[in-house]
């Protein structure tokens, strides 16, 4: 073969032409549409398939309706004279197979034998051949956490105590709505997770110095994490200093080696002529562990959005937009965990989603998996198959190294 091959397509290959030296015809036949089916475009095997199919086709006509095809040690009774002219003509059938552009249907005069005109009637109806699975499944799951959502072990969060945070959505203020949302987040974390909350304009007004990491990062202590959430609440006229507070939140994960996630929860833009996006770069570059992801709550200001996603785009996380209270819940639970993308050999994304979560009815065929987080895994070549493939994640080094598991 010569198209694209892959080593199931070889096997595939050397079990048709065992097919055809046995004359298990029907069989060959089966395995040559298989492989026309998963791709192969090669001359060989048409004319491979054309001719099992002819013979095929053969070994019916010359059997009465009814009748069994003959075994293979019945086939000697047929007269040598027949056995003759069915291969004459089968042959001169394949080369003309091969060099018309369009299938030819060939109609052949039953010639019974003695042997076939004793046999018991059966049905006339050829058997069915079986299914061949077109799509699979890929799952990529954490070791020993089947059918769970992965998180980031350490995680801190930096949330906006602006003056603008206090305005209403819908009569709640937008502070209490955040308060609710990591309140809900909190308590679906993993009881091992790590996490630290860091604000800014919660003490002074239009002061930018005004910075505070409120909660250290500490294993989780869901009702302590919590009291420090509804400790911070905005003063009026207070400023939104990003980038001063992205670094001091690098110096906050500086000791941490493993996998960390920054997430900046803000409903609007820089007021202290810092450079945030600068920030979340120089972060990414001084401890490559950490990745930053940005919540934009409420902004309604399309380039203040941009600026928000640039942030995000440098510190090598994602950029969430949420408008209300249950956009806001939803997007913290999206930023915390850790997802995974399918890309077919064309490079285009075929699947996202968070890791623990099936990808079904995948086309069979060869692929690429990029798992996130701060330093993203790429498993290269990954071939789906009609069973269900499974990447399986081990935490070594602050980081994870993948397994290929097939079922």
């Amino acid at each position: 073969m010569n198209s694209m091959r892959t080593p199931e397509m070889d096997k595939l290959y050397s079990e048709g032409l065992a097919q055809v030296r046995a004359a298990e015809w029907g069989a060959a036949a089966e395995i040559f549409t298989r492989l026309r089916e998963m791709g192969a475009n090669d001359p060989e095997i048409d004319k491979l398939l054309a001719q099992a199919q002819l013979k095929v086709e053969v070994a019916r006509s010359t059997m009465p309706d009814g009748a069994l095809p003959p075994s293979q040690s019945d086939r000697s009774a047929t007269p040598i004279w027949v056995a003759v002219g069915l291969l004459a003509f089968a042959f001169a059938v394949v080369i003309g197979f091969v060099f018309q552009p369009r299938p030819v249907s060939v109609a052949i005069q039953a010639v019974p034998t003695a042997r076939a005109e004793q046999a018991a009637p059966v049905s006339s109806q050829p058997a069915k051949p079986p299914a061949i699975a077109k799509t699979s499944a890929l799952l990529v799951r954490m070791a020993d956490q089947e059918g769970q959502t992965q998180t980031t072990p350490n995680i801190e969060i930096i949330l906006d105590a602006s003056g603008s945070m206090l305005a209403s959505i819908n009569d709640t203020p937008k502070i209490d709505i955040a308060h609710a949302s990591l309140d809900s987040l909190v308590q679906h974390l993993p009881d091992n997770t790590n996490i630290a909350l860091r604000t800014y304009g919660h003490r002074r007004t239009a002061d930018c110095s005004d910075l505070e990491l409120v909660a250290p990062m500490a294993p989780l202590d869901r009702a302590a994490f919590m009291e420090k959430v509804h400790s911070v609440r905005p003063q009026n006229l207070a400023r939104t200093p990003m980038e001063a507070s992205i670094r001091q939140a690098a110096v906050d994960l500086q000791s941490i080696q493993n996998e960390t996630l920054l997430i900046l929860v803000s409903d609007g833009d820089e007021t202290c002529d810092g450079d945030p996006a600068k920030a979340a770069a120089d972060l990414r570059v001084s401890n490559p562990n950490v990745r930053l992801s940005v919540i934009g709550f409420d902004v309604g200001n399309s380039e203040w959005q941009q600026r928000l996603r640039a942030i995000a785009e440098e510190g090598g996380g994602s950029y969430f937009d949420a408008a209300d209270a249950t956009q806001l819940a939803a997007a913290l639970q999206d930023a915390v965990q850790i997802t995974y993308r399918v890309f077919d050999t064309r490079g285009h994304e075929v699947f996202s989603g968070p890791v623990g979560v099936m990808a079904e009815s995948l086309p069979i065929g060869e692929y690429r998996i990029e798992v996130g987080g701060a330093t993203p895994i790429l498993v290269e070549k990954v071939q789906i198959s009609g069973k269900q493939t499974t990447i399986e994640l081990r935490e070594r080094g602050g980081g994870y190294v993948a397994q290929i598991l097939r079922r």
